[in-house]
């Protein structure tokens, strides 16, 4: 878990054995929202009983924790512990923060693809009304605009809501790729995969007759070259080479070469 203190902002329950909210002896509702000057619950006057504390709100950035079962007899509490029931004085809930994984890749291969600008954006409404885009910052400070690498990235402590995933700038020899909308809620689950995937920008290479353009001419040697710079200035031409090691010197066939 994420817990490393105590944190504002959680909303808790204790509940019956029927889910209803407890009353304490002292006719106390024991409902409460944790704030920074209030972190921990003491609670006294609870009857003999079974009972559940219940996260009913998760603080900014994390996820609803599971209920917590506990017994209260002759004044102790007990809670399960390996099939015992164990006398204890704290009862301790974890949060998790939220957790999302982004994975770029290869449309074609689906491996992870290093070198593409992203962003996680949001949506918000100003003062006049007028709705524009923002970076996404998450509860630990970091702000979400990174390139991707040939490792997925792991995004923990994302604010429940909806999200832009988007692509400003692609690797060499892709195409931008299309926003990819999606939503992090704060309930307890398996962490979430976002995937986006740039394809490679695509030229079609037809060698034809000048008398019948409509007909491919097979037997031509072709290259597609590129200028390179030496470091004293001079500039040669080189075979180019696709994202997928293609080294781009073919002879014509009787297809178009794509």
């Amino acid at each position: 878990a994420d817990l490393t203190k105590n944190l504002p902002g959680a909303t808790f329950e204790v509940q019956d054995e029927n889910g209803d909210v407890v009353r304490t002896v002292y006719n106390e509702t024991l409902r409460w929202t944790t704030t920074a000057d209030a972190l921990v619950k003491t609670i006294t006057g609870l009857k003999d009983g079974s009972y559940q504390l219940v996260e009913t709100k998760a603080p900014t950035g994390y996820t609803i924790a599971d209920p917590i079962s506990f017994i209260v007899e002759k004044g102790k509490i007990y809670r399960s512990v390996d099939g015992e029931q164990a006398e204890i004085d704290t009862i301790a809930m974890e949060d998790q923060a939220t957790e999302v994984t982004i994975s770029k890749t290869d449309i074609t291969t689906e491996k992870e693809l290093p070198g593409a600008t992203l962003q996680v954006l949001k949506k918000v409404t100003g003062e006049d009304e007028a709705e524009t885009e923002e970076v996404v910052t998450t509860i630990y400070g970091e702000k979400l605009e990174w390139k991707s690498t040939g490792e997925p990235k792991n995004i923990k402590g994302l604010p429940a809501g909806e999200y832009i995933l988007r692509e400003s700038a692609a690797p060499d020899g892709y195409t931008v790729a299309a926003d990819v909308t999606f939503t992090v809620t704060d309930e307890l689950k398996a962490v979430e995969t976002v995937e986006m995937q740039d394809a490679p920008i695509e030229t079609v290479i037809s060698k034809v007759d000048m008398a019948d353009t409509a007909k491919e001419l097979p037997g031509a040697t072709l290259q597609i070259l590129k200028k390179v710079m030496a470091e004293d200035g001079t500039t040669s031409e080189e075979i180019a080479v696709t994202v997928y090691g293609e080294k781009l010197q073919w002879i014509s066939g009787e297809e178009a070469k794509e």
